[in-house]
This record gives C-alpha cells, sequence and structure tokens, in this order.
C-alpha cells in the first residue's frame, strides 16, 4: 500500500450539513476551526467547505479592526466581532488582514491563520529603503495598518552604499517621523572621518546609543514610521543609504 495517498488540495475539505446550507455561509467545524461553505448544500448533501484563505467577512458598519486583529464570528448575529465581544457560541475566524475602520460593511480576513498572526514579535525588521541624497519623497518603513500595539525603536541604521561627499561636515542627513509627522530619530553621515560605503550609520536616538535614562522611542498604535531627507549633501552631490528600522510590539 502507498504510505500516502492524496485526497484533496489544502484549504478545503469534505462537509455534509445536517440542514441547506448556503454557499458562502460561515460555520463551526467539529475540530473546532471556522469553514465557509463553497456550494449551495441541501441537508445531508455532501459538499466542501473553505479552512484556507483570504476572505471578507460581514461586519456591522461602526465596528472597527486593525491589521493582525484575531476575528471571531457572531453566531447569533452573522457578523464578525472582536475577541473581547465573543460570547460561548461565537468561534475564532482567523486575523485580520487589513484594518477596518467605521463605514465598511465587511472585514478581510486570513481564514484560520494563527492566533494574532498579523502582529510581529520579537525584534523584527522594517523594509528596507535606499535613499539617495537628493530624494524629496518620504519612505514608509512601517504602514500604520500594520502597527496594532504601539512598536518600540530599538535602532534606525543604515548601510552607506555610497560615500557621501561635500565641504560641510555634517552631509546626507535622513530622519524619521511618525506619520503625525514627530520626529523620532536621525541618521547623520559625515565627513570629518569620511563615511565609506559598507560602512554602517546608527541613528542618534537608537537604544544602542541612548545613554541610561533617555525617553524611549516610540511609534503610536495606529501610526506609520517613515523617513525623509532633512539635509543633503553640500557640495558635490553624492551620498546614498540604505535604511531600515529595528522595532519591537509595545504589548
Amino acid at each position: 500500500m502507498s504510505e500516502a495517498i492524496f485526497r484533496q488540495n489544502a484549504g478545503q475539505q469534505d462537509y455534509t450539513p445536517g440542514g441547506a446550507k448556503s454557499a458562502g455561509e460561515v460555520i463551526e467545524l467539529d475540530d473546532g476551526r471556522a469553514g465557509v461553505v463553497k456550494t449551495d448544500l441541501a441537508a445531508s448533501e455532501k459538499g466542501a467547505v473553505y479552512t484556507a484563505g483570504i476572505f471578507d467577512f460581514a461586519a456591522a458598519t461602526g465596528t472597527t479592526f486593525s491589521a493582525g486583529d484575531d476575528i471571531y464570528w457572531d453566531a447569533s448575529a452573522d457578523l464578525a466581532i472582536g475577541a473581547d465581544a465573543a460570547a460561548a457560541d461565537d468561534f475564532r475566524v482567523g486575523s485580520a488582514v487589513a484594518a477596518k475602520t467605521s463605514g465598511p460593511l465587511v472585514v478581510r480576513v486570513d481564514l484560520n491563520a494563527a492566533q494574532g498572526a498579523g502582529a510581529p514579535r520579537g525584534v523584527f525588521s522594517s523594509r528596507v529603503a535606499e535613499i539617495d541624497h537628493a530624494d524629496t519623497d518620504e519612505f514608509y518603513l512601517i504602514d500604520a495598518e500594520d502597527n496594532p500595539e504601539g512598536l518600540l525603536l530599538v535602532s534606525l541604521l543604515a548601510e552607506v552604499t555610497e560615500a557621501p561627499a561635500g565641504s560641510s561636515e555634517d552631509q546626507l542627513i535622513i530622519t524619521l517621523y511618525d506619520s503625525d509627522d514627530n520626529a523620532i530619530d536621525t541618521l547623520t553621515t559625515t565627513d570629518t572621518t569620511p563615511d565609506a560605503i559598507g560602512d554602517v550609520i546608527i541613528g542618534a536616538a537608537s537604544l544602542y546609543a541612548a545613554s541610561t535614562g533617555d525617553v524611549i522611542k516610540k511609534i503610536p498604535a495606529g501610526k506609520g514610521a517613515y523617513g525623509k531627507v532633512t539635509q543633503a549633501t553640500a557640495g558635490t552631490p553624492a551620498g546614498k543609504l540604505k535604511v531600515r528600522g529595528l522595532f519591537a510590539p509595545l504589548q
């Protein structure tokens, strides 16, 4: 006999309802997972339910969620709710993959995703951006929807990918802000001891650079973090930094 026999694609499974079910109906399976009925089924008719995938779940207009929130299903109202509103007969359906503000009637959910899947744990790296000294655009390291709990800035750091050159001591300077435009930290290159390609620059307010007793730098919950050039290289135009932030959740 074969050691393993294919039976069904991942993300769905056989399902035979005791009563008629409609396509898109949300159910709780015997093992506690959520399922979404794939097609209309009559009572005792064998069919299938989805057990994985990205779905829009119905939600009340005034209910709000942050990306990464655990989403439960109100079995009596047939609406998505938060964990704090769940009653004994309600069940978890997954994690929100995007924030829901007041107004929309759906929340987008990763069905049966691991609990708290959308909220990073431990120290993690933001996205990386390579910034030229003459760039004028803001570049987001953390999006607001990816910060449901608030973040501690562990370190703002950059690798020099093009050596700054010019006539003043402070050359290319990049400042990190939250999405309310509050300055958080700065990266500053210098020509006193010239920064070379491959050198690493650490932000002045990073935990690695801070003194004992300094106020911690944090990004409030629901806010993003962006950087921009606040001083271009003086003199000969040159200088590029590959920037990233290291963050840790505050909760």
